[in-house]
């Protein structure tokens, strides 16, 4: 029996060829952006969860009297304290990143290196970092040991054993001479910490640098990690920090607090964190508009269901004076419904595989669908498949089936379908939604540009950075040769500017203070100042505008209480200071201490980019340089005088710095990587705004189609009494295109809301305006036309004795 009703459901799939193909595609497009999204959510969700005692895991962060936020770094000496005083602690792990030079003596090679980091004995304690090599205890509990990735011993060694192997480690705490003692595997990509290699911490115990040691509550860049024991509770331990912080004699208004390890790539967006977390609105935004495409599909498969109807109304009556019954009516409905669900499911694996490239290009991640652990995608698709065939095959299966066979053949059945409002309403639901994410993706983007083009205060064009050298030797003859290779580069016509710093515009600052005063004031513990060292040349370099005083001088000092200070104008506000004249010349003070006088004021200029506000900078004069930065004049800017440049630059880099590797960047290519997420959502908006879309007027075509058709005894007459093609036309669309402007006017107030939430993430932002509205009304209002005109202009053209012998 059931083999009878599967051919009967196979032959009626394949008699309704347009309607099965539009409910096919439609579907297993909304199923394909379903399944892609969960990939997404799916990795995004799956951070640090391969640590086998991970929920025991959190990251300890810190208030201080002066923040108003906590902060994800911590001091050094607080992993070891919290551990002797709380049994609750099983384990302590510390890490601290360090970047520097990587010297392989066999193989005479050098290595600038970043994402390097100094961690306790306990680290493979805490965290379950695969090791390739065997793990012993005190694996890194010795000076000088290092742990390096896969990737990193091949790279170091090739294909010799790394273990036992020697290299030497030059970073800002000196050089070190380290012997690998494991290698682990690469860390995944779903780990919040990334790192290439671990050395023992107890190697900083050898550093000569005054301040970097590990008893220094000054010290404030460790990522501290606790692992609870199985008994304890996260709460009642945090609940016990204030008696602590008492304790210890720090301010009673410090405070400490605990980060469930796996909730931090999601959840946490402190100042300093580890890398670039993700961001759970944004998971939650793509979710939203999985099930907004899912929706709009099975929107079509309802109705073109409704309206086939119409036209399967005298097969059931028929059927049911043959002998058949309502249950036999039913199940034949819903297998015929459960066969083009199960072509669309396969036909949406299909899109995913194909699409999978594009797809992990656009979100910058390396999603598979092997991601979907096989129990959660099959039952995802069995959801899929259930939902979708009821949706599809419920109301003819137990709508139609329900009629008496005399009403249908008589075809007063019409009449009891009720089913225009229900159609009008389901085309309004899938258009609002599909304006909605269209409106979205024109904001997003509208955004986007806003901040790439937004004036920074700063020229970034043809800045060419080149990292300063961390193997620098002595400190006198390395300044000396920062200034031999300032005066060498201005040699070169294509140079017209040379500059030296600490830091740069995107990299941060070197210290923050909040005791920073002008002589006749108190500080203000709630205004935050960060400071930066510049070589003399740096703002004209960098062409930052001047509002008062001047700039540095070559022959100004740069120690003791009269060294030359530059303010910009936030921090002249917060200074107390009126005017930018009324500061020049002016002692400032940190503390009880005089750090100098204000020589000048500049205008504040963004260091960051636009995601974080202007800050209050003040910035000191120094000869010692982490980065160069050369500006190449804007007339040379053929290919082949850059890349002269650029190896005139290598070749007295490596004469004056040998055994130093030459790095360079481009600040602008810089700076625009830090909006690279912002235009990667944009992207994926974007893709599934067009697939959106595509869905929808695919359910418009059926739709239009199969209303035209049974119309054509009307269009014949309304030609044959002398209506025009243009007024058929018309007549045919003015219903459809009504639908669409009304999902409009439903979804500009949703998506207005959901915007202004959105643009609420950014300090500097566009304002909504009206043409972010109707623009997109108006791109969907024609393609929703063009859709409708595909068929009716057909049937406005055709001869109206063939429409008038339609049956």
């Amino acid at each position: 029996m059931f083999h009878n009703y599967l051919i009967i459901a196979w032959r009626n799939i394949q008699k309704n060829k347009l309607f099965s193909l539009i409910n096919i595609l439609g579907l297993a497009l909304g199923m394909a952006a379903c399944l892609l999204i969960l990939e997404y959510v799916v990795f995004e969700t799956s951070y640090d969860t391969f640590h086998t005692e991970g929920n025991r895991v959190y990251r300890v962060v810190v208030q201080s009297p002066e923040d108003e936020t906590y902060v994800a770094t911590a001091s050094a000496p607080l992993g070891p304290l919290l551990k002797s005083r709380f049994p609750e602690i099983a384990s302590v792990a510390r890490f601290l990143y360090t970047s520097g030079v990587v010297r392989i003596a066999q193989a005479q090679a050098v290595y600038n290196e970043e994402k390097f980091a100094y961690v306790d004995e306990d680290f493979f304690q805490v965290f379950s970092y695969p090791l390739l090599t065997p793990q012993f205890p005190g694996l890194l509990s010795e000076p000088n040991t290092i742990v390096i990735s896969q990737t990193y011993a091949k790279k170091y060694f090739g294909s010799e054993k790394a273990v036992g192997k020697t290299l030497t480690f030059y970073d800002q705490f000196g050089e070190h001479t380290c012997t690998v003692s494991a290698v682990l595997q690469d860390v995944p990509i779903n780990s919040h910490l990334q790192f290439h290699a671990l050395l023992s911490i107890s190697t900083l115990n050898t550093t000569s640098q005054f301040w970097a040691k590990l008893s220094n509550w000054s010290w404030t860049s460790f990522y501290t990690y606790v692992q609870l024991t199985k008994e304890a509770s996260p709460q009642l331990l945090a609940d016990k920090f204030p008696g602590l912080i008492k304790q210890v004699g720090a301010d009673e208004k410090s405070k400490l607090a605990l980060q469930r390890m796996t909730g931090i790539h999601l959840y946490s967006n402190l100042p300093a964190e580890a890398g670039t977390n993700g961001n759970s609105k944004l998971v939650y935004f793509l979710t939203t508009i999985a099930l907004f495409i899912l929706l709009i599909a099975w929107v079509n498969y309802i109705n073109l269901s409704t309206t086939r109807a119409l036209d399967r109304a005298k097969e059931v009556g028929i059927r049911k004076v043959s002998g058949s019954s309502r249950p036999q009516l039913i199940g034949q409905f819903l297998l015929e419904a459960l066969l083009l669900n199960l072509l669309a499911i396969v036909l949406a694996v299909t899109f995913v595989q194909l699409c999978q490239p594009l797809f992990n290009t656009l979100t910058g991640k390396p999603l598979s669908i092997a991601l979907l652990h096989t129990h959660t995608l099959w039952l995802f698709l069995l959801l899929l498949f259930i939902v979708g065939a009821f949706l599809a095959g419920a109301y003819p299966a137990f709508i139609l089936s329900s009629f008496k066979p005399a009403q249908v053949l008589k075809g007063s059945y019409s009449k009891n379908l009720r089913g225009a409002s229900l159609r009008k309403a389901l085309v309004v639901i899938q258009f609002a939604a599909s304006v909605t994410i269209l409106t979205g993706t024109f904001t997003i983007y509208s955004q986007l540009m806003y901040m790439r083009n937004k004036e920074l205060g700063i020229n970034l064009s043809q800045l060419l950075i080149i990292k300063a050298p961390s193997v620098q030797g002595d400190e006198k003859e390395f300044v000396k040769n920062v200034g031999v290779y300032k005066n060498e580069m201005k040699r070169y016509p294509a140079v017209s500017q040379v500059t030296a710093s600490q830091s740069i515009p995107g990299r941060g600052y070197n210290w923050y203070s909040t005791g920073f005063r002008q002589q006749t004031r108190k500080a203000d513990p709630t205004r935050k100042y960060n400071v930066f060292y510049v070589n003399s040349d740096f703002f004209e370099a960098y062409q930052i505008q001047l509002l008062a005083g001047r700039t540095f001088s070559s022959a100004s000092p740069t120690d003791g209480e009269n060294k030359e200070v530059i303010v910009n104008e936030i921090a002249l506000k917060q200074l107390g200071f009126a005017t930018p004249g009324e500061a020049i010349n002016q002692p400032i003070y940190n503390g009880d201490t005089r750090e100098g006088r204000i020589i000048g004021v500049v205008k504040a200029y963004h260091h960051e980019s636009l995601k974080t506000t202007l800050e209050a900078l003040i910035v000191f004069r120094s000869e010692w340089a982490n980065y160069f930065t050369l500006r190449i004049n804007s007339n040379e800017q053929a290919v082949q005088q850059i890349a002269a440049t650029i190896a005139n630059a290598k070749k007295q880099y490596q004469a004056l710095f040998p055994g130093n590797p030459f790095e360079y960047f481009f600040l602008d290519d810089y700076f625009d990587q830090k909006y690279q997420a912002d235009r990667q959502f944009g992207q994926v908006f974007g893709l599934f705004a067009l697939l959106a879309i595509i869905v929808a007027c695919l359910g418009l075509f059926g739709l239009a189609s199969f209303t035209i058709t049974q119309r054509t005894k009307e269009i014949g007459i309304r030609k044959v009494l002398g209506a025009s093609e243009k007024g058929i036309l018309l007549l045919l669309s003015k219903d459809f295109i009504k639908l669409v402007l009304i999902a409009n006017l439903v979804a500009w107030p949703l998506t207005y809301l959901g915007m202004q939430q959105w643009l609420q993430n950014y300090p500097y932002r566009i304002e909504l305006n009206a043409w972010l509205f109707i623009l997109p009304a108006l791109l969907i209002l024609l393609l929703a036309s063009l859709t409708i005109s595909i068929q009716t202009i057909k049937t406005a053209k055709s001869n109206p004795v063939s429409s008038l012998r339609t049956e």
